[in-house]
């Protein structure tokens, strides 16, 4: 494309851009997030290569590592599969990449990537197309690339530093709460203890946890109370409230119309309805491979839980909930512990795997079984004298002898 061509008419994408270079430079230094960055950078970046066709920026997924185009200008054209493919040799190999480029083509387009590399690793590239006229625009638009690409290295810089505080922050405060659980003995005292700690941390009205039985979760503690009936309409709510979020295996906010993944809330509604509570979010507790309760955190209306504050209560919770899960174990009786460690034997027996313990248990099982039904005749070899038990002698009353004798002797 030639200037000509880039600066007629009022629909050409430079001239738009110099009327609002400004506003895209205060969006750019002021944006929070890179992606913002990205859609403020590519059309400042654009201005700058006189013969660019295009210019994107593209950032790793940090799930799969895949790269996704987060900006491009102009917003109507989108990258070719050669821009692409030099955008991931780009990261792949940490160094810039020219594709479509010979020195007896000049005029055609050419695709230039530059990785946006912080640390060492390349967390994703940007990248232009552009027909250079020469040797030397091939270089000053490579040179360009990758002094523009510094604005965005610095958002990522400053995203990463965010992210490094927000875990910091977090680590701070599960760990004053695994502190304040840790100094008591019982559960009763602990699992207060941590309610009320969390009502005062995070400025809650009410905090409750519960814990799971056979037939729901049961409330095991309120803040700032010692003592409360079993019986009332708020403890049996809450409980309901935290039955919610464990049975749904996520945390449950109401009102939060905008959550994903939606959640019931039904009883969560029935809650703040009764009480005149404005928000309520509810953490299930997960340890030991299963959801052992939950905790609720009450707030008034005009203070809301924001999405990095509701982040910061689940992690939290997920610190805690091990320290809390001990010492309930250590505050049974023990002969619950004995029926959940026969239990515990059993469903291990019964359950999948552990194929040496079941084969085991068959084979002592059978072993039993056969010496208790089994019968068989057990011969003794040796001289033996068969004797009558009573014995009888008559003598006769005169000297005479036997004339007749009817039996022999044994």
């Amino acid at each position: 494309m030639s200037e000509s061509e880039r600066t007629q008419g009022t629909a050409d994408p430079a001239q738009g851009i110099t009327m609002l270079e400004g506003s895209l430079w205060r969006q750019l230094t002021r944006a929070l997030e890179s992606e913002a960055a990205a859609k403020s950078w590519a059309p400042l970046m654009y201005a700058q290569i006189q013969q660019a066709e295009l210019c994107c920026a593209f950032i790793k997924n940090p799930e799969d590592g895949r790269l996704r185009m987060t900006a491009n200008w102009p917003e109507a054209r989108l990258a070719t599969s050669a821009t692409i493919a030099a955008a991931e040799e780009a990261v792949a190999g940490n160094h810039g990449v020219v594709r479509g480029y010979s020195e007896d083509t000049f005029g055609e387009m050419v695709s230039i990537a530059s990785p946006l590399t912080l640390d060492g690793t390349p967390l994703g590239a940007v990248a232009i197309e552009f027909v250079p006229q020469s040797n030397a625009d091939l270089k000053s638009a490579m040179r360009q690339l990758q002094w523009g690409a510094a604005w965005l290295r610095d958002h990522l810089r400053r995203e990463e530093a965010l992210e490094k505080t927000a875990r910091y922050k977090m680590a701070i405060e599960a760990l004053g709460t695994v502190v304040t659980v840790a100094e008591n003995e019982d559960i009763a005292t602990a699992a207060r203890a941590a309610a009320t700690d969390l009502a005062t941390r995070f400025g809650c009205d009410r905090v409750s946890i519960g814990f799971r039985r056979l037939r729901g979760v049961a409330v095991t503690a309120i803040s700032h109370s010692s003592q409360f009936g079993k019986r009332m309409n708020l403890v049996r709510q809450l409980g309901a409230a935290m039955d919610e979020a464990v049975d749904q295996r996520g945390v449950v906010l109401f009102p939060g119309d905008n959550i994903e993944p939606p959640r019931a809330t039904h009883r969560h509604e029935k809650l703040a309805q009764s009480h005149s509570i404005g928000w309520v979010l509810t953490v299930p507790l997960f340890a030991s491979d299963r959801f052992i309760g939950a905790v609720v955190f009450e707030r008034p209306t005009n203070k809301p839980f924001s999405q990095d504050e509701m982040e910061l209560l689940e992690a939290v919770c997920t610190v805690i909930a091990p320290v809390l899960e001990e010492k309930r174990r250590n505050d049974r009786w023990l002969i619950t512990k004995f029926f959940e460690i026969l239990g515990s034997h059993i469903r291990r027996l019964v359950g999948p795997g552990r194929f040496g313990r079941k084969l085991f248990v068959i084979a002592i099982a059978a072993l039993a079984i056969f010496f208790w039904y089994a019968k068989g005749e057990d011969r003794v070899a040796a001289n033996a004298v068969v004797e009558g038990e009573l014995q009888r002698s008559i003598a006769a009353p005169f000297d005479s002898y036997i004339a007749e004798s009817f039996a022999r002797a044994g």
